[in-house]
């Protein structure tokens, strides 16, 4: 038995060394964080973290009851974009919201995207302020009047002063967000 584990031991300490020594020319991705949602007429939205090497992207496909689209990338590239969270109506409106590494300032910030039914993705919006960290965030959508309505609340800390903040921000579909809302 002894014999077994000794020869079970090299050989896992050689395919470590293989593994450490070997060289790879093509950059590492990997995927996380994962969502879909379910439109009314069958078609599928699909976002994801997109990693490769040391950079982040939120990643989005289409499904039209065919075929998924080809993934396109719609994050802001100067972000590390990471924590997504994908919300739908009962219309087939979604939003997508992330938060995104700063690189300039050295902070979180809230990112979204919005996609109308049947449209393209809209240009994200970073909707906190661009001199405080934002710790979290939610989503809610509901229809108001035949509209497709969401709504974002997030926290934000004030690195200077310490002070916490709840604000929050509302989007009409074909319309933008409101201004931010402190809400404590």
């Amino acid at each position: 038995m002894s014999n077994f584990i000794t020869n079970l031991m090299i050989s896992s300490i050689l395919v470590l060394v293989t593994i450490s020594t070997k060289t790879y020319a093509a950059p590492i991705t990997y995927v996380e964080s994962s969502q879909i949602v379910v439109c009314p007429d069958g078609s599928m939205v699909s976002v994801w973290q997109s990693n490769v090497d040391d950079s982040s992207s939120i990643q989005t496909s289409v499904y039209d009851r065919n075929q998924w689209s080809t993934p396109e990338a719609i994050s802001v590239a100067e972000q590390y974009s990471f924590n997504l969270k994908l919300i739908k109506d009962s219309q087939g409106n979604v939003v997508v919201g992330w938060l995104g590494l700063d690189i300039n300032q050295a902070i979180y910030v809230l990112c979204v995207a919005t996609k109308s039914f049947g449209d393209v993705w809209s240009v994200p919006v970073v909707l906190s302020s661009r001199d405080k960290q934002v710790q979290s965030f939610s989503f809610n959508s509901d229809t108001v009047a035949g509209k497709g309505t969401f709504s974002v609340i997030w926290t934000e800390i004030d690195n200077a002063t310490g002070d916490i903040s709840i604000l929050s921000s509302i989007y009409t579909v074909g319309g933008s967000w409101s201004p931010e809302v402190q809400i404590n």
